[in-house]
């Protein structure tokens, strides 16, 4: 499988296309043979998710939060920005960065079940919630991702299964902040086709089927998110970040609760790699929003060509 995909990002680094589109869909296909990713069950614990964490639970698990702490939640899904971002915000004298440790996520997977034999019922599951006493602590064992050690340092969490457990979050840190990192849907489905990770939970990535119905999970529980919460969640996609230059710099800062003027000077920049890697519609500083290199568009209309379900991306895109 990796020997595959190595072959095909030579051919795509040669600009032959469509040899590199047909070796990355051989790769995939090989890589589902051993997947146990199931995106029926994807989509069914998502649904339960978004019955058991409704507003009103949210709003009940607040007033037991932990209060006086701020942590940061960036949110989205792999090869958004997400550690761009947080590499930029990590300049910040009062940043520390967390390990992508599984805290809520493991709490979530637990209680919230997937497969379609078991037994659900989310008026249960929310009492087992504040039974418990989970919206002030994690099952012991599992360490909280945010621990309330030090209340001069805002800590920083990146764990890409954020998405999943924004209900339980603002349940445990009312006041954290959320910093969203979207991308646009074709640019990113495609550079999910083109990985090939080891964590099972990952597994949608090795059929563009797949991609394609994740990310609308993905949406949909975002949006859910936006109606129930408590707190704002702010949006940074990182190729807007990079057009904007230190002004979208500061704001981010500024949407992270902290003082850019904090930082040592120079501010940091976002890092600029190839436009079709940072989202198809990325620009360079002082480059006019929204160009396209020639280049990109021929690697889109081959993949257009080989893989048609991407084209129901395009208006999205």
């Amino acid at each position: 499988t990796y020997l595959t995909g190595a072959l095909a990002k030579a051919r795509e680094d040669c600009r032959e296309y469509d040899a590199a589109c047909e070796l990355y869909l051989r790769a995939n296909r090989m890589a589902r043979e051993t997947a146990s990713f199931s995106i029926e069950a994807t989509r069914r614990r998502a649904d339960r998710v978004k019955q058991v964490f409704d507003a009103e639970t949210i709003r009940r698990g607040r007033e037991r939060g932990i209060r006086g702490r701020a942590p940061i939640f960036l949110v989205g899904l792999p090869r958004s920005g997400k550690t761009s971002i947080a590499q930029i915000v990590g300049h910040h004298p009062r940043i520390r960065a967390e390990p992508e440790v599984v805290g809520f996520s493991w709490i979530v997977e637990r209680l919230i079940p997937d497969s379609a034999d078991a037994d659900f019922d989310a008026d249960k599951i929310r009492k087992a919630l504040f039974a418990a006493g989970t919206a002030s602590s994690p099952e012991p064992g599992h360490p909280e991702e945010i621990g309330p050690d030090d209340a001069d340092l805002v800590k920083i969490s990146s764990n890409p299964a954020n998405f999943w457990t924004l209900g339980l979050i603002e349940m445990m840190f009312p006041e954290a902040r959320i910093i969203h990192c979207p991308r646009a849907p074709l640019p990113h489905c495609l550079v999910l086709f083109k990985m090939f990770f080891r964590d099972p939970r990952l597994g949608y990535a090795n059929a563009i089927n797949d991609i394609i119905e994740y990310f609308r999970i993905y949406n949909d529980l975002m949006a859910h998110w936006r109606q129930v919460l408590g707190i704002e969640i702010h949006e940074f996609p990182y190729d807007r970040l990079i057009a904007r230059g230190e002004p979208g710099v500061k704001d981010l800062f500024a949407a992270c609760g902290l003082d850019a003027a904090e930082v040592a000077a120079p501010l940091p920049r976002p890092a600029q790699g190839s436009i079709f890697d940072n989202g198809l519609f990325s620009a360079a500083p002082g480059a006019k929003a929204g160009a396209v290199i020639q280049e990109d568009l021929a690697m889109i209309e081959a993949y257009l060509r080989k893989i048609p379900e991407l084209r129901q991306l395009l208006h999205a895109s």
